[in-house]
């Protein structure tokens, strides 16, 4: 079964490695991009049944990633991913 292709917008290929292994598990195709810039690239043009999106992608902002696409009219779900701490985050 293809549970449909994920994008991956993460910098950290340690965890971008873990979910790629993870959601291979469950049927699902992936596509990675570690810089914001690539990042925005693929999630406005890309063909992706949703995104994972890291909140902070090195000195650039997952957030306004996220900001950028939705502008651009990219309606797929997008979850955030986090290592932040702090409630306030």
């Amino acid at each position: 079964m293809n549970a449909g292709t994920i994008l991956i917008i993460e910098d950290d290929a340690d965890i971008a490695s873990a979910l790629v292994r993870g959601l291979a598990r469950e049927g699902y195709a992936t596509q990675t991009e570690d810089r914001y810039e690539a990042g925005l690239q693929a999630l406005t043009t890309g063909d992706h049944s949703a995104a994972i999106v890291d909140v902070m992608l090195g000195d650039e902002s997952g957030l306004d990633l996220v900001t950028a696409a939705r502008k651009a009219g990219v309606a797929k779900p997008i979850l955030m991913l986090s290592a932040l701490a702090s409630v306030e985050d």
